[in-house]
C-alpha cells in the first residue's frame, strides 16, 4: 500500500528538519530514516502499534532516544503492552503529539 500524502509530507518535513539541524550528516542516514517513515505509514495509524524504534522512525530519532528521553517527557503518549513484552505506542497518539508539538512551536 503506498504512503498517504500526509505521510509523504511528514517524511519530507522530518528529513529537511534533520538536515537543517545537522542531526544527520550522511545521505545514507537520511535515506534510512525516510524509508522507515514511509514504510511505517503503510498501515493506518489508528490500528498501528509501534515499538520505540518505530516511534523513532516516525520522529527522526533513535529508539534509544525515544525510550530514554521522550517516553518520560510530560505530555508524551504513554505506552501500552498490548502483546506483552516491549512497550508499544499507538501511531495515532504519536501523530496527535507531533501535531501538538507543531502548534506549540508556532505559538
Amino acid at each position: 500500500m503506498p504512503p498517504t500524502h500526509a505521510a509523504e509530507y511528514r517524511a519530507r518535513v522530518a528529513v529537511s528538519e534533520l538536515v537543517c539541524e545537522g542531526e544527520v550528516s550522511e545521505e545514507t542516514e537520511v535515506l534510512k530514516k525516510l524509508i522507515g517513515m514511509l514504510t511505517s505509514a503503510a498501515i493506518p495509524p489508528n490500528i498501528r502499534w509501534l515499538d520505540a524504534d518505530g516511534v523513532g522512525a516516525m520522529l527522526g530519532y533513535s529508539g534509544q532516544h525515544v525510550r530514554e528521553r521522550l517516553a518520560s517527557k510530560p505530555g508524551f503518549p504513554k505506552p501500552s503492552r498490548p502483546f506483552g513484552g516491549q512497550p508499544r505506542w499507538k501511531a495515532s497518539e504519536i501523530d496527535e503529539w507531533m501535531e501538538q508539538q507543531r502548534i506549540n512551536r508556532a505559538a
